[in-house]
């Protein structure tokens, strides 16, 4: 995949949809990552978008804003 090729997103993934793991780490304030092929086979819409983009692997870390989460970055 070349740097600025565009990815396929889909629909937006609601964070109560989410990986149990994945939820479990962004409320711990923990960083998610590891191989992605066949992590979330609860979760195929977001196993979709790393399997179709050729994603192998991924770091996520919570992003917290006056002690709420805000977000992640991944």
């Amino acid at each position: 995949m070349e740097l600025g090729a565009p990815i396929y997103v889909g629909r937006q993934i609601e964070f109560e949809q989410m990986p149990a793991d994945f939820r479990a780490a962004m409320l711990e304030r923990r960083w998610l990552g590891g191989p992605t092929a066949g992590r979330w086979p609860d979760c195929p819409e977001l196993q979709e978008l790393y399997d179709r983009n050729g994603i192998q692997s991924t770091l996520t870390v919570p992003l917290y804003v006056d002690g709420a989460l805000w977000g992640h970055m991944g």
